[in-house]
Formats: C-alpha cells, structure tokens, sequence
C-alpha cells in the first residue's frame, strides 16, 4: 500500500481510470491522488533513463576495463 496526504492507495488504484470511476474515494481526493500518479510515472521514466544511459556506456567503456585486465 501507498500513503498519500494520508490516503492509502493499493496497487489497484494506480490508474488514473480506476480513481475516477471509484466510489470508494472521496471526490474531493481524487485530483490529488492523480496528480500524484503523474508524478510517479514520470519519476519510473526518469529511472528508466538512467538505466539505459549507464548500459548503454557499460556497453561503450566494457572493451576498455577488458583490455586493461579489470573485467
């Protein structure tokens, strides 16, 4: 579970679709909790990009650590 301003969210709630349509959360909840699944994907996409930059310069600096015996 996720707390928010003191709300829980459950994996199932990680939808914007599924907020809105809930009538299990409180209307006056449901912007904030979007707001802060928006700030969450783009933290996961941030994430996602420092993974790939650092393979991809593993992939470009590997043969020079090879050569010097370090791999």
């Amino acid at each position: 579970m996720i707390y928010t301003n003191k709300i829980r969210l459950t994996k199932g709630y990680r939808d914007e679709e599924h907020i809105k349509k809930s009538d299990k959360i409180a209307e006056e909840h449901k912007p904030l909790i979007i707001e802060k699944i928006k700030e969450w994907k783009e933290e996961e996409n941030a994430v996602s990009d420092v993974i790939l930059k650092l393979e991809n310069w593993w992939m470009e600096v590997e043969p020079i650590f090879a050569e010097l015996g370090l791999v």
